[in-house]
């Protein structure tokens, strides 16, 4: 009987520092999960449909997507992070450069893939193909690859990238 009161209480006592690193695990994880802030703010009636910030850039973007509470606005084979938190005075953050930024390259679709490790990847069209960008810190986005496809050169509506999607066991 004593026996199995001792294999009882450390087997709780294991279950309890088990479960407490388990919390810590996921307080870390949770703790550096989102770096930039997307407000949900409330604005006066007199704001509604009216402009309250600058133009935030002058180059052709026309794919907006939110990653890691940042703006991401993708272009002609270039890109830009905005950092949103205050609307009124978005700052800029960063800008991806397509090696392959000479021409016609709209993002009419971009994707993120965040793989077992936690890297996250951007992949955008460029002018000759696709690149592939490390937005795991979204702030300072390295280009991985800039991937030349057959067929593929500064197209508008043929011999241009339309489309993409991460496929696989990303996550």
């Amino acid at each position: 009987m004593k026996s199995a009161m001792k294999i009882v209480r450390h087997s709780c006592r294991f279950l309890r520092y088990a479960c407490a690193i388990v919390a810590l695990m996921g307080m870390v994880r949770l703790a550096g999960a989102v770096e930039g802030v997307i407000p949900n703010l409330n604005y006066p009636s007199n704001q509604l449909f009216q402009p309250i910030s600058p133009q935030l850039t002058s180059l052709h973007l026309n794919q907006p997507s939110v990653y890691n509470g940042y703006l991401i606005l993708g272009g002609n084979a270039i890109h830009e992070v905005w950092d949103m938190a205050n609307p009124y005075a978005p700052v800029f953050k960063a800008r991806m450069t397509s090696p392959y930024a000479a021409g016609e390259a709209e993002a009419q679709q971009i994707t993120y893939g965040r793989m077992a490790n936690g890297t996250t990847y951007y992949a955008t069209p460029s002018g000759k193909g696709i690149d592939i960008w490390n937005v795991t810190v979204t702030t300072n986005p390295v280009l991985v690859a800039a991937m030349q496809l057959p067929n593929i050169n500064y197209g508008d509506v043929a011999g241009a990238i339309w489309g993409m999607a991460w496929a696989g066991q990303c996550l």
